[in-house]
C-alpha cells in the first residue's frame, strides 16, 4: 500500500507531495499437517510433518507443534514451507491425542492447522486363542479362533501335532465381527495326545505394527469308542417285541444311537448314553433280530465298527399233537400207555413235560423231542383220563395239549336168566334175559355156550331177551336134565368178564300116569265114584324138591274141555253125570316141564232098580 501527502501553511498554499509505501498483512499464515492423516494408529517414533505459508509477508521464526493443546514445541526440521517435528509416541499415553501445528508470519499473525486426531499404541495387542472341537476326533476339521484386545492386522497360528511337522495356519478376519480371526486345521489321524497351537497377530499401529502372541492346545483323539450292546442279559430268544438293551462302552462316550435296520445311520439321533435302555424290536413274523448300537465320542470320533447283538423273537406259542396208546384209542385195559407225541417246530423245543392233572409236571426231555414215552402211568381208578403235554419252547413260550383215553382194566358187569329164571322147560329153545353193565368204555359183544368151553362167534351185544338153543347151540344136546347156558361178555376197550350162567331142567318126556274109577269097577249104582289116579314123572330125578315130578291134574268127561289145574293126589272124587250108562272120565297130568300126559277111565252108571215080576 502507498501514501501520498501534501501539506498547505495557513495562507493556503500548498507546498509538494510526497509519499511512502507500506505492506498490509490482515490474514494469519495458512498451516497444514500433511502426516498423519486422521485416525492413524501410531507407534514408536512419529515424524509430523507440515506446510506453513502467508500470502502476503513470510513465516518469521520456526513454526511449532503442540501435543493435546501442550506446549508448543518447535518444529526439528523447518526450511519453508515444509517442516517436521519428531517425537517419541511412547512418552505418551496410549490413545486418542491431537495434534497442532501454529505459525507467526512477519506481521506477527499467528496461524494455527486444524487439529489432527490420531492414535499412540505402543502396546503389543492382547490376545486369545480356541480350538474346536476339543478333543478332535480322527478326520475332524480343527477351527483356530483368534480373538483380540484391538483390531489387527493379520494373524496366523502355528500347529504342532504329536509327532507331526508344525503346519502354519494362516487366519482371517471372521466375517460380521472385528476383532475375530479364524482358520482351520485338519486332523493328522494316527498321532494322538496334545497339539500344542501358537498364535501371532500384528495390530495396525504404524508402522510395522505391535506383534501380539498366545498360546494355546487340543487334545487329538483318533481313537474310536467301542462298546456292547446285549439284548434281555444275552437271552437268545424272546417272546415279547418290547426288551431291555444293556449298553456297554468306553469312558469317552458322549453319544449313541440305535437302531433295528441295516439302513443309514442318517435317519436316527443320537442320545445320551444310558446303561439300560428299553426297546422295541421291530414287527414282523417269528425270526432273528438285530439291534445295531453306533458310538461317538468327545473328540466326535464315531466307531465304524458295527456294535450290534441278535436275538430271536418268537411271539407263537409251540404246537404239538399228544395221543395215547398207538392208533389213537379210544380205550385201554391197562393203568400204564405208551405217550407220542408229534411237534410243528422241533427246532425250538426246549423241554417237554407230561402230567396227568394239568398241575404237576414231569419232565421228560430238555432240548431234545422225543417221539414217544412208554410206561406212562395213567394213575387213578378206571375212568376217563386225561394227559397234558406242555411244550416249553426256547423262547419260554408255553404250549398246553391235552389227550383222553377211557381207562377199563374190569371187565363188565353181567347177568343171565334162562326162560326168567324158570326151574324148569320141555323146549330146548330157550329165551335168555341177558343184562350187561360196563361203565366206562360200554358194552361191546358177547359169546354165548352150552358147556362153557366151546363158545359161539362174537356177537355185538344184545341186551333184553336173546332165543337160544339147547340142542343147536355151541355144544348142545338132547339130552334131558340140568341144562346149563353160559355167557361172556366183552367191553370196548376188550375186557373179557368172567362167565355168567344159568341152569334149567329140561325134560321133554311126558309124565306116566293111569286112571280107574272105584279101583277099575266096571259098575257103580252111584254118581260119586272115587278116581284112583297113579302116576310118576322122570324129572323126579333131578331132585326131591317137589318143584319137580307131576304138578297138576285136571279132569273133564270128553278129553276136550277140561276143569281147572289142581293139585294132583292119588283119590280125587268125583261126580258122574246123571246119566244112565256107560261114562268115561279124562285125566290130564302136567309135570314141572309142562310135559303132559291124557289118561281115561270108564265105568257103567245104573241107578235104577231092576224091574221084574214074581210068580209064586
Amino acid at each position: 500500500v502507498t501514501v501520498y501527502v501534501w501539506a498547505q501553511d495557513n495562507a493556503g498554499n500548498i507546498g509538494g507531495s510526497g509519499n511512502d509505501a507500506i505492506t498490509m498483512d490482515t490474514a494469519a499464515p495458512t498451516v497444514s499437517i500433511t502426516y498423519p492423516t486422521e485416525n492413524l494408529t501410531l507407534r514408536s517414533t512419529l515424524n509430523i510433518t507440515f506446510t506453513a505459508s502467508d500470502g502476503a509477508t513470510s513465516i518469521v521464526g520456526t513454526p511449532s507443534v503442540s501435543i493435546d493443546g501442550g506446549a508448543y514445541a518447535e518444529a526439528s526440521s523447518w526450511s519453508a514451507p515444509n517442516g517436521t517435528l519428531s517425537i517419541n509416541t511412547a512418552g505418551y499415553a496410549e490413545g486418542l491425542h491431537t495434534i497442532i501445528v501454529k505459525a507467526v508470519d512477519s506481521s506477527g499473525m499467528t496461524g494455527y492447522s486444524a487439529a489432527r486426531k490420531c492414535y499412540f499404541d505402543n502396546t503389543a495387542p492382547n490376545i486369545s486363542l480356541t480350538a474346536a472341537p476339543d478333543p478332535a476326533g480322527s478326520g475332524s476339521v480343527v477351527t483356530l479362533t483368534l480373538t483380540s484386545s484391538e483390531q489387527i492386522d493379520g494373524a496366523t497360528a502355528s500347529v504342532t501335532q504329536n509327532g507331526t511337522a508344525t503346519v502354519i495356519v494362516p487366519l482371517s478376519l471372521k466375517a460380521g465381527y472385528d476383532m475375530v480371526w479364524s482358520g482351520t486345521y485338519s486332523i493328522v489321524s494316527g498321532y494322538n495326545g496334545v497339539a500344542q497351537v501358537v498364535a501371532t497377530a500384528t495390530d495396525r499401529a504404524i508402522s510395522a505394527g505391535n506383534a501380539g502372541t498366545c498360546s494355546s492346545s487340543f487334545v487329538v483323539d483318533t481313537i474310536m469308542p467301542d462298546g456292547t450292546v446285549t439284548i434281555n442279559n444275552g437271552d437268545a430268544y424272546t417272546t415279547s417285541l418290547n426288551v431291555r438293551l444293556g449298553l456297554q462302552y468306553s469312558t469317552d462316550a458322549v453319544a449313541i444311537r440305535l437302531k433295528n435296520s441295516t439302513e443309514s445311520w442318517d435317519n436316527y439321533l443320537w442320545e445320551t448314553p444310558v446303561t439300560i435302555k428299553s426297546w422295541r424290536l421291530s414287527s414282523g413274523s417269528n425270526g432273528s433280530r438285530t439291534v445295531y448300537m453306533q458310538l461317538k465320542d468327545s473328540s466326535g470320533n464315531i466307531a465304524t465298527a458295527t456294535v450290534f447283538d441278535d436275538i430271536y423273537y418268537d411271539g407263537s406259542i409251540p404246537m404239538a399233537t399228544i395221543t395215547i396208546g398207538s392208533g389213537n384209542p379210544t380205550y385201554i385195559t391197562q393203568g400204564t400207555a405208551t405217550i407220542y407225541l408229534e411237534y410243528d417246530t422241533a427246532s425250538e423245543v426246549g423241554t417237554v413235560a407230561l402230567s396227568n392233572d394239568g398241575t404237576n409236571w414231569t419232565v421228560i426231555a430238555t432240548n431234545s423231542t422225543p417221539a414217544s414215552y412208554a410206561n406212562w402211568l395213567l394213575g387213578g381208578s378206571d375212568g376217563t383220563k386225561l394227559v397234558y403235554v406242555k411244550i416249553t419252547d426256547k423262547a419260554s413260550n408255553i404250549g398246553q395239549f391235552s389227550d383222553s383215553i377211557i381207562l377199563d382194566t374190569q371187565g363188565p358187569g353181567c347177568r343171565i336168566l334162562v326162560n326168567e329164571d324158570d326151574l324148569s322147560t320141555n323146549n330146548g329153545t330157550v329165551t335168555l334175559t341177558i343184562s350187561a353193565y360196563d361203565p366206562f368204555s360200554g358194552m361191546g359183544s358177547m359169546s354165548l355156550s352150552n358147556n362153557g368151553t366151546n363158545w359161539s362167534i362174537w356177537q355185538a351185544y344184545q341186551s333184553g331177551t336173546l332165543s337160544w338153543s339147547m340142542i343147536n347151540g355151541s355144544s348142545g344136546t338132547t339130552a334131558n336134565g340140568y341144562r346149563y347156558v353160559f355167557v361172556r361178555f366183552m367191553d370196548n376197550a376188550g375186557n373179557i368178564a368172567g362167565t355168567s350162567t344159568d341152569k334149567i331142567v329140561y325134560d321133554n318126556i311126558m309124565p306116566n300116569g293111569t286112571m280107574t274109577i272105584n279101583h277099575g269097577a266096571n259098575l257103580t249104582v252111584s254118581r260119586d265114584v272115587r278116581l284112583n289116579i297113579e302116576y310118576n314123572d322122570n324129572s323126579s330125578q333131578f331132585g326131591t324138591s317137589t318143584s319137580y315130578g307131576v304138578q297138576r291134574a285136571r279132569f273133564g268127561t270128553n278129553g276136550t274141555t277140561w276143569g281147572q289145574w289142581e293139585s294132583v293126589v292119588g283119590i280125587r272124587q268125583w261126580r258122574l253125570d246123571d246119566v244112565q250108562g256107560s261114562q268115561t272120565v279124562w285125566s290130564e297130568l302136567i309135570d314141572a316141564c309142562g310135559n303132559t300126559k291124557i289118561a281115561s277111565s270108564s265105568i257103567s252108571y245104573d241107578s235104577a232098580a231092576p224091574a221084574g215080576t214074581i210068580t209064586i
